[in-house]
C-alpha cells in the first residue's frame, strides 16, 4: 500500500478501481489540402464541434455543467483565435495542425498569467474545445467514454467534457496531478457530488492504471492497492457517512427550535435553480441569498436578457419560497477576478457595490433585469460592500434610472421590490441606522467578510487564523449595533456565511440574539441540527485564540 496525498476539490470518499486517462496523440501523418479546401473542412468541423457540445449540454442536468459546456462554445466563436487559424491555413498550414498551433499558443498564454489564477484555469477549456476540433479533422471518435466498470478516473489534468458527458454513475472519483478546487471539471466534480483531490503529482499516475485505490477527498489522501483493513474502514465510513445524510434528512421537517424553545429561521445561500430547488428539502423557509456572480462561471458578463431568464428560473425553482439575490461581488474572487481591472489588492479594491457603481451601464442591465424578475414572484436584493449612507443613496439613483428606463421601454416590473444592505464593511455598521430612512428594507451580516475588514486579516489566508477571530469583543459590538438599528427601523436582519458551518460560531451568533440563519445549502441540515440542540443560554467565547478555534475557513 502506498499513500499520496493532494489537495480536496471536492469531498467524500471512494474506493474503486483507477483508470487513467490518456489523451489522443496528434495524428504523425495528415494530407494537407489546399487552403480552400482546409478552410473549408475547419469551417465542417468546428460546425460539428458546435453540435456536439449542444448536444452534451442537453444531456447534462446541472446548470454548472451547462454553463461551462456554453463558456466552450463561445471559444468556437471567438474571432481573434478562429481568425488566427483561418490566417496560418492561408499560408499553407493543414487546418488541424493550425487549429493544434493556435490552441497551444492561447493555452500557454493563459498559462503564463501566474498573477490570475482564474486565466491559468481556462487553459482546461482551450485544450478542450481546440483537442475537439481536431479529433474532428483528424477523424478521432468523440464518444463518450465507456467503463466496463464504475472508476475512479485520473489524469494529469482532468478537462470538463470528461466529466459533463460520462453516462451517469461510471465515475466515481477524480484525481489529478496538477489542477486546482478552482477548475471547471472540479466544479462539476463538485455539482455531481463526485469525491475529487488535485496536486498528487505525476509518480502517482505512472502507476495508477488499473489497481485499486482508497481515496479520502476529505483528507486530501489517496492510497493504492489498500490493505483489507483499511479497505474495510473506508467502506465503513462511506457507509457512516451515508447513514449520518440519512439521520440528518430526518431533520428537515422538524420545528425550527432551539433546546430551550427559542424559534429560528433558516435560509439557503444558493448559485442556481438546482441548489434552490433543494433548499425546502433541507429545512430552509427562504432563498438567502443567490450569489449571482455564478453568471460569470461562463467567462462574460450576461446582458439583461439573459439575467432575467436566471433570476425568473430562480424564483421557479424556489415554488414560493423568498428569494433574496446580492448583486455581482465581482473582483474579488478568482472566479470572476478577470472580469475586472487588475488590483494590487482585490479586496480593498473595486469590489461589490463599488464595481457596479463604477460601470452603471452593466449595473443598470442587472438591476433592470432584478426588477423585471421580481414583477414574478417574492424576490429581494441584496447590494455588497455597502460602505454607508453615501454608497446607499448613489445605488437607489441607479434604481430609480433602472425603473425610468423599463417605464419608458413599457416593461412589466416590480415598483415595490426590496433593496436591502450586506453588512460586511463595518462603516457600514456604524452607520447602519441611516440606511433604513433612505429606504433600505433589510440588513444582511456577510460575517466572513465583516471579520476579515474588523481585523485586517485575510480569510483565506492560514497566516491569518490567529488574528482571524469570529468571536471578538470588536465582532459582537459591530453585531449587536447592526441588531439595534435593524430593531429601531423595524426591519428584518439575518447573518449570512460559510462561517455559520462552524457550531461554535453558529452557536455563538444565536447567543449574540440572531434568530435566522443563511448557510451553504448542502450545510442547512447540519446547521439546522446544531441550533436545534442549541440554547440561546450561554457563555460567550473571550474572541482569543486559546477560546476559539482557529483556521476553519
Amino acid at each position: 500500500m502506498k499513500t499520496y496525498n493532494g489537495i480536496a476539490t471536492s469531498p467524500g470518499q471512494v474506493v474503486a478501481p483507477v483508470r487513467r486517462l490518456a489523451r489522443g496523440m496528434p495524428a504523425l501523418s495528415r494530407y494537407v489540402n489546399t487552403p480552400r479546401q482546409e478552410q473549408a473542412r475547419l469551417e465542417l468541423a468546428l460546425e460539428t464541434a458546435r453540435d456536439e457540445l449542444a448536444q452534451i449540454e442537453q444531456s447534462v442536468q446541472d446548470q454548472t455543467n451547462k454553463d461551462i459546456l456554453q463558456f466552450q462554445s463561445c471559444l468556437l466563436e471567438d474571432d481573434g483565435m478562429i481568425n488566427e487559424i483561418r490566417a496560418n491555413i492561408a499560408q499553407g498550414m493543414g487546418a488541424a495542425a493550425a487549429v493544434e498551433l493556435v490552441g497551444r499558443k492561447n493555452a500557454e498564454m493563459l498559462y503564463s498569467m501566474t498573477d490570475n489564477e482564474y486565466m491559468q484555469l481556462r487553459t482546461a477549456d482551450i485544450q478542450d474545445v481546440c483537442g475537439r476540433v481536431v479529433d474532428i479533422l483528424d477523424g478521432r471518435s468523440r464518444r463518450r467514454r465507456v467503463f466496463t466498470r464504475p472508476v475512479i478516473l485520473a489524469g494529469e489534468i482532468l478537462l470538463p467534457s470528461d466529466l459533463a458527458a460520462a453516462p451517469e454513475g461510471t465515475i466515481l472519483g477524480v484525481i489529478t496531478g496538477a489542477g486546482s478546487p478552482q477548475s471547471h471539471a472540479a466544479i462539476i466534480a463538485r455539482s455531481m457530488g463526485i469525491p475529487g483531490i488535485a496536486q498528487v503529482g505525476s509518480a502517482f499516475l505512472e502507476e495508477c492504471d488499473g489497481r485499486i485505490a482508497a481515496l479520502d477527498a476529505d483528507s486530501g489522501t489517496v492510497m493504492l492497492d489498500p490493505t483489507p483493513e483499511v479497505h474495510q474502514q473506508m467502506v465503513a465510513r462511506i457507509c457512516l457517512a451515508q447513514h449520518g445524510d440519512e439521520s440528518l434528512a430526518a431533520l428537515a421537517q422538524l420545528p425550527c427550535r432551539t433546546r430551550d424553545g427559542v424559534e429560528f429561521s433558516l435560509r439557503g445561500s444558493c448559485f442556481s435553480p438546482e441548489d434552490i430547488h433543494l433548499v425546502r428539502s433541507r429545512g430552509g423557509s427562504a432563498v438567502g441569498t443567490v450569489r449571482s456572480e455564478y453568471l460569470h462561471l461562463r467567462g462574460y458578463i450576461p446582458g439583461e436578457e439573459e439575467q432575467y431568464r436566471f433570476y425568473r428560473d430562480c424564483l421557479t425553482a424556489a415554488d414560493g419560497l423568498p428569494v433574496t439575490v446580492r448583486t455581482f461581488d465581482l473582483g474579488a474572487d478568482r472566479t470572476t477576478g478577470a472580469l475586472a481591472t487588475p488590483e494590487l489588492n482585490p479586496e480593498l479594491g473595486m469590489r461589490g457595490i463599488r464595481y457596479s457603481l463604477a460601470h452603471p451601464d452593466q449595473f443598470e442591465d442587472q438591476l433592470c433585469a432584478l426588477l423585471r424578475a421580481g414583477a414574478e414572484g417574492p424576490l429581494s436584493v441584496t447590494l455588497p460592500m455597502v460602505g454607508g449612507p453615501e454608497d446607499w443613496k448613489h445605488a437607489m439613483q441607479c434604481v430609480e434610472h433602472a425603473k425610468l428606463m423599463l417605464r419608458r421601454r413599457g416593461e412589466a416590473f416590480n415598483e415595490d421590490l426590496a433593496f436591502g444592505a450586506t453588512l460586511e464593511v463595518p462603516s457600514a455598521v456604524l452607520e447602519a441606522e441611516a440606511l433604513p430612512p433612505l429606504g433600505c428594507r433589510f440588513f444582511t451580516i456577510g460575517l466572513n467578510d465583516l471579520v476579515q475588514y474588523t481585523h485586517a486579516a485575510d480569510r483565506n489566508s492560514y497566516q491569518m487564523a490567529l488574528y482571524y477571530r469570529t468571536a471578538s469583543p470588536a465582532i459582537r459590538r459591530l453585531i449587536a449595533m447592526a441588531q439595534a438599528a435593524a430593531a429601531d427601523a423595524g426591519i428584518p436582519i439575518w447573518i449570512d456565511g460559510i462561517a455559520l458551518g462552524n457550531p461554535r460560531v453558529l452557536t455563538a451568533a444565536l447567543r449574540l440574539g440572531l434568530r435566522s440563519f443563511a448557510a451553504p445549502v448542502q450545510d442547512l441540515l447540519s446547521v439546522k441540527r446544531t441550533l436545534l440542540e442549541a440554547s440561546t443560554i450561554g457563555a460567550l467565547s473571550d474572541g482569543s485564540p486559546e477560546t476559539e478555534e482557529a483556521g476553519w475557513l
